[in-house]
């Protein structure tokens, strides 16, 4: 495994542990992912080659780090049987392409780790602005979610329940 900018361990290291992590034939309360983040250091076929070995030593999904354009992505689809998982950032080198095309590609699992990080980070920086510019956030309010779509989204009146039920 390796981070991006490091140097990549051997891959024969790794296939036995997934092979040693395969969960009990037919159980389908958990799935093996792998992961190959070589891509970056060694190459695209040095990477396909680890995912291939992964699958082989009993992957149920293969997650492959770092491709870097929608032809890499349809070859590694195209080569493995399992589903493959796909990270989509936008501060990273991978195409961020439409659903559609994900599906044509064979993508089977695309997840967007920065997204919404990202677009709440710029909302925060945009009313932080407007508060030191306006000194009220009064003409803000009518922007934000109702306090009670907070609550439910946070689990509160779970939490109420739970309270009760326990005093």
């Amino acid at each position: 495994m390796c981070s991006p900018g490091r140097s990549s361990s051997d891959g024969d290291t790794w296939t036995p542990a997934v092979d040693g992590s395969r969960p009990p034939p037919g159980d389908p309360s958990l799935a093996l992912i792998a992961r190959t983040d070589a891509r970056r250091v060694e190459g695209f076929d040095a990477a396909l080659a680890r995912a291939l070995a992964y699958q082989q030593a009993g992957a149920d999904i293969l997650f492959f780090q770092m491709p870097e354009s929608a032809e890499e992505i349809g070859k590694a689809c195209a080569a493995l049987s399992v589903p493959t998982l796909f990270t989509f950032s936008e501060s990273g080198r991978v195409p961020l392409l439409p659903p559609d095309e994900l599906e044509r590609l064979g993508v089977k699992i695309a997840v967007y780790p920065l997204t919404l990080m990202m677009a709440a980070i710029t909302a925060m920086r945009k009313a932080a602005a407007e508060l030191i510019r306006a000194r009220t956030n009064r003409h803000l309010v009518s922007e934000y979610v109702p306090w009670d779509s907070v609550n439910r989204l946070t689990g509160l009146p779970d939490v109420e329940a739970f309270e009760a039920r326990h005093h």
